[in-house]
């Protein structure tokens, strides 16, 4: 499994998101107002959103390469949380998109990661 490159700078602290991908919360309403919940499932999938300012050429050119080795979204990798230091297994969440700020010459780019195997980020190494 390939892991995610090492890039010249880190995300931005400002943007970066972590939700659940899906609520998994079954909800029945009763006519009186009440509501009954209970969970579909106990395993939760994450996605997180992270922006890359100030990428060099060379880390777009990496970032582009690295999608190409796991074809878009369709392989997973190892990518290291940078809030938490934490291993997750993930996949990308759609296309890379690169914004090139001329005047400095550098790019910016908003990464969706998925999480392909919820809750066993201590399983990988």
């Amino acid at each position: 499994m390939d892991n995610f490159p090492t890039l010249s700078t880190l995300p931005n602290i400002q943007g970066f998101i972590k939700e659940a991908t899906i609520d998994p919360t079954i909800r029945s309403k009763f006519e009186n107002g009440y509501e009954l919940t209970r969970s579909r499932f106990t395993n939760i999938s994450y996605k997180w959103t992270s922006i890359y300012s100030f990428l060099t050429a060379a880390d777009k050119i990496l970032l582009e390469d690295f999608q190409d080795d796991v074809n878009f979204g369709a392989n997973s990798f190892k990518w290291t949380n940078p809030a938490d230091d934490i291993i997750y297994e993930v996949r990308f969440g759609g296309p890379l998109k690169f914004t090139h700020t001329q005047a400095i010459d550098y790019y910016s780019t908003t990464l969706l990661l998925i999480e392909t195997r919820p809750n066993s980020n201590e399983n990988i190494s």
